[in-house]
């Protein structure tokens, strides 16, 4: 793959451009929605709210910027992503097409790859992250998963014409007091940046939704962040969001019926 050519006031991050006033802004950005939440949600502006009219407009005024820092984090981390028009003509370029790409299950055999694959696409998702996980700790972490032969886990992964893995999903049965409706745990989904928004994130959710339903567990939850632009695909996928006991969305979405989401994502 050729290397994207440099442009005045551009800057190149992964596999694309975004604007450098962005790309400077970005730490500013998210501080400064930080501070906004903090100004409302430690009292500065919370105890006069509270004393003159109540919980009601505090909580409106809290809500309000929350979704403000989450939207200018989605936006954020969303600079770096290749739009679908974009990854359309790659993949023309390269002469690939979504009939080429294989979903299987992963093997031992793929460990090395895999745990690669894991550094690079993490990486590109919370490309803000200074000191993201290095190569040698995911590894590791796939070693071990790779020694747990109880049937309790499950990872499927793409791999385009030539062999090489360009996704993956990783599944376990879920146990939790605090979430006693849900049996399955979509642990992981990574995709490359320049194979996302092509329908292979569906098909992958549709492989784990029937795997689940084959384990006899027919909910699933999947943990994240409110900035990650994914959500958007999750809820595409009819995801129900998920609020702690005060009310805060953390980034969390549960399917309660896997065979109503295998049905909205078929594999053939």
């Amino acid at each position: 793959m050729t290397s994207l050519p440099s442009s005045p006031g551009f800057i190149s991050i992964g596999i694309g451009r975004v604007p450098l006033f962005y790309y400077l802004l970005h730490i500013p950005l998210i501080h400064l929605s930080g501070l906004l939440v903090n100004f409302i949600k430690n009292g500065f502006v919370a105890g006069p709210i509270r004393r003159k009219a109540g919980s009601g407009i505090y909580n409106q005024l809290y809500d309000l910027f929350m979704k403000f820092s989450h939207s200018i984090g989605r936006f954020i981390m969303g600079l770096k992503r290749p739009s679908k028009t974009t990854n359309l003509r790659r993949l023309r370029e390269w002469g690939e097409t979504l009939e080429s790409f294989t979903i299987r299950e992963a093997t031992a055999n793929d460990l090395p790859a895999l745990a690669a694959l894991h550094v690079q696409t993490w990486s590109d998702t919370y490309w803000t992250v200074k000191n993201p996980p290095t190569y040698e700790i995911r590894e590791h972490q796939w070693r071990e998963q790779f020694a747990v032969k109880d049937g309790s886990w499950f990872c499927f992964v793409v791999q385009n014409r030539e062999g090489r893995l360009i996704g993956f999903a990783k599944g376990a049965r879920y146990s939790h007091a605090d979430l006693p409706d849900f049996g399955g745990e979509l642990n992981q989904l990574y995709m490359l940046l320049e194979y996302q928004r092509l329908g292979l994130g569906r098909l992958m959710v549709g492989h784990v939704a029937r795997r689940f339903l084959s384990m006899g567990i027919t909910s699933m939850v999947l943990f994240g962040i409110p900035q990650n632009p994914s959500n958007r695909f999750h809820e595409a996928l009819r995801g129900e969001r998920l609020y702690d006991k005060k009310g805060d969305f953390h980034g969390g979405y549960g399917w309660r019926d896997l065979q109503k989401l295998a049905d909205i994502c078929p594999v053939d």
